[in-house]
């Protein structure tokens, strides 16, 4: 009988304990994020959550890339994308701490060449209009997409005209970053890369870490790249051009940012050692300009507040509490890491394809499991939301085809628009054939497919992701003769010969 009761009260320990077990935040985990790789079509992706200064979950899922049977694993290295400005802004901020410069200082202070096209703005940027995508100058993310250096970039500006004025608007602008790199470069004398190596890096032991396509090659547990397309991944080469170092440029494992947003979370301490002044993690962290719109339709469907970007963060309110966050979109990538100061908790998810959403639900889904408030299911909702948006853009194009004039035929022959072109923002450009097709080049990686519209118009798509595609519509003069050619009938640029 007594064996009998301690059976009983050992199977009631046991069941409890299992109890306690399923009911910890992050339980069925596992199961829910390889669910979600499947639906997104993710060939591999790695995710990292860090509670109260500890790693709490840290696991790859799927393979390294299609035909790849290597499992990622938390030492994979993928590239973080649009997620390596929060590093930029920091190093900026730690030469704030060393007493080099300060936020508010003026660019061309640091880069006495540095101009656009408005001199009133060309005086008046500071550092932290950079980081805070405020300095209403155009968008000018064809010159990463073509490859150009950061001197060649920064010479080209000066064409770079204003969208709206400065200070008035918040507008995303990926090459402002580029130039904070510049200023990191001129006031510490080192290149960012090795100025980030030596200030963050090292001192986290991010040893996953790198810039380089170089340093890539060297080693051997990398993810590949991939785009999703009509429900199915296709590979494509990774992408490690130097181009956008600044506004992007890092690649990495979860491994090592859970070391990154443990120092954040620790108000830049990291292991007994302060890394980072407290009041400059504060300010990168805080709420620097507010948006009018909010562009993610996964934030839209947190119905937050407030929405605002700090510096190389966006910040939110959610269910009470300041969620700080930004994602890293890039050809064949996606990341997102998030950080919840008052909770200590902190999260990424890197991801060797895009376009794959998920990386909103996962965030939302692990605060809400820390908050214990799990009242919706973040994935299934997110995967409408984007499905419908999916459906509308197809629509959308649907209906811009069936206004085109296919029968009608072009303007001229091919040979009338092969030839040299120039703008004095993207710099020059050349019309070539492919067979009985076109290319749109522009020199040193920017390679364009060029399919007939109708008339003088074709439809110019990104041969690494034929997903990024906009309108071409060549110009003729009275004469007939092609002149010149607008982009979305915007840029306009002039034939040289």
């Amino acid at each position: 009988m007594r064996g009998f009761a301690n059976c009983l009260i050992l199977g009631a320990l046991t069941l409890a304990a299992q109890t306690r077990a399923d009911s910890t935040p992050l339980a069925g985990l596992d199961s829910s994020i390889e669910a979600a790789r499947q639906q997104w079509h993710a060939p591999g992706l790695a995710v990292a959550v860090v509670k109260d200064d500890r790693v709490v979950f840290m696991k790859g899922f799927g393979t390294r890339g299609l035909g790849d049977a290597a499992p990622v694993d938390s030492h994979t290295i993928f590239t973080l994308a649009s997620t390596s400005k929060a590093f930029v802004a920091t190093a900026i901020g730690i030469l704030v701490d060393d007493g080099k410069l300060k936020f508010d200082d003026p660019v061309i202070r640091y880069i006495p060449e540095f101009r656009v096209a408005d001199p009133y703005v060309t005086r008046e940027i500071t550092i932290r209009d950079l980081l805070t995508h405020r300095t209403g100058v155009r968008q000018m993310d064809i010159l990463w997409v073509r490859g150009f250096d950061r001197a060649t970039s920064i010479e080209h500006m000066r064409n770079a005209t204003q969208a709206s004025s400065l200070r008035s608007t918040w507008a995303y602008n990926n090459m402002m970053y580029v130039v904070a790199a510049e200023i990191v470069t001129r006031v510490s004398g080192l290149p960012l890369q090795d100025f980030v190596q030596r200030r963050l890096f090292a001192p986290l032991a991010m040893n996953d870490s790198v810039f380089s396509a170089t340093q890539m090659a060297q080693r051997p547990d990398v993810a590949g790249a991939h785009l999703i397309e009509e429900g199915a991944a296709r590979a494509i080469p990774p992408y490690t051009s130097d181009a956008p170092v600044g506004a992007a440029g890092i690649h990495t494992s979860v491994a090592d940012m859970t070391r990154w947003i443990r120092m954040l979370l620790a108000q830049g301490s990291f292991e007994g050692r302060q890394i980072v002044n407290p009041a400059t993690v504060a300010e990168t962290l805080r709420p620097q300009m507010l948006l009018s719109n909010i562009e993610y339709p996964a934030a839209r469907e947190a119905h937050p507040h407030f929405y605002a970007y700090g510096l190389g963060w966006f910040v939110q309110d959610y269910k009470g509490h300041v969620l700080n966050m930004h994602t890293g979109s890039i050809f064949g990538a996606n990341a997102l890491v998030a950080l919840v100061p008052d909770m200590r908790l902190g999260l990424v998810i890197l991801i060797n394809a895009e376009p794959v959403e998920y990386r909103h639900a996962f965030m939302y889904d692990i605060v809400d499991r820390y908050l214990g408030q799990v009242d919706r299911d973040w994935n299934a909702d997110l995967q409408k939301v984007y499905g419908d948006l999916h459906r509308a853009a197809l629509s959308k194009r649907a209906e811009l085809e069936a206004k085109r004039v296919p029968d009608v035929p072009r303007g001229g022959e091919l040979n009338d628009y092969i030839g040299q072109y120039d703008d004095a923002l993207a710099g020059d450009s050349q019309i070539v054939a492919a067979g009985d097709r076109l290319l749109l080049l522009m020199p040193p990686d920017g390679r364009f497919s060029l399919n007939h519209w109708s008339y003088d118009t074709f439809e110019a798509s990104d041969t690494r992701a034929p997903a990024d595609r906009f309108m071409l519509t060549f110009r003729r003069g009275a004469d007939g003769t092609v002149n010149g050619y607008e982009v979305d009938g915007q840029r306009s640029v002039r034939r040289m010969h």
